[in-house]
Formats: C-alpha cells, structure tokens, sequence
C-alpha cells in the first residue's frame, strides 16, 4: 500500500509541474490551438492526474486487491488519483 501513496505525490507533482509551471507553458498554449481538448487537459492538474496514474501504475503494477489483474490495475488508478487530487488540493492553499 505504500507505493500507492509514492505513485500519488509523483503523479502530483507530474500533473502540477506540467499543469502549472512557466516550463510547460508554451506546450499548453500550442497545444489548446491546435486541440481543444488536449488543450484543456493539459491545463487542468486534476484532469491531467487521471493520465498519469494511469501510465504510472501500468508501469508499476501495484498489488491492492489482488482479484484479477485488471480490477486491481483500475482500483489503483483510482487510489493514486484520489490520493494526488487530495495532495493538489492541500497544496492550493500554499498558492
């Protein structure tokens, strides 16, 4: 269970430098004139969360229920986005 809380403050600070930082922020702007969608996705942390926990447990593969690889691949998504979206939203109060 402690990797999902490692795999979350990665995937919060993956989606806030890529969501928030002055680095990125030609990336965002190219990328919200040449699709909307994309465009948004990139400039919402939360948004942007859901994606890298995705590619980041693919990569990791935690054990959390241990039913079926598929049921426990999707429930640690869910945990790493839940527990990053809790970390950003702390974090806001800094800003």
């Amino acid at each position: 269970m402690h990797e999902l809380i490692f795999l979350a403050l990665a995937t919060s600070a993956i989606s806030v430098t890529i969501t928030r930082s002055g680095v990125f922020a030609k990336q965002r702007s190219w990328l919200l004139e040449k699709n909307l969608w994309l465009g948004r996705l990139v400039s919402c942390p939360y948004c942007l969360s859901h994606w890298v926990s995705a590619v980041l447990v693919g990569m990791y593969q935690p054990v959390v229920v241990s039913l079926w690889i598929g049921v426990d691949l999707l429930v640690s998504v869910f945990i790493v986005v839940a527990l990053s979206a809790f970390r950003c939203v702390k974090l806001r109060v800094f800003f």
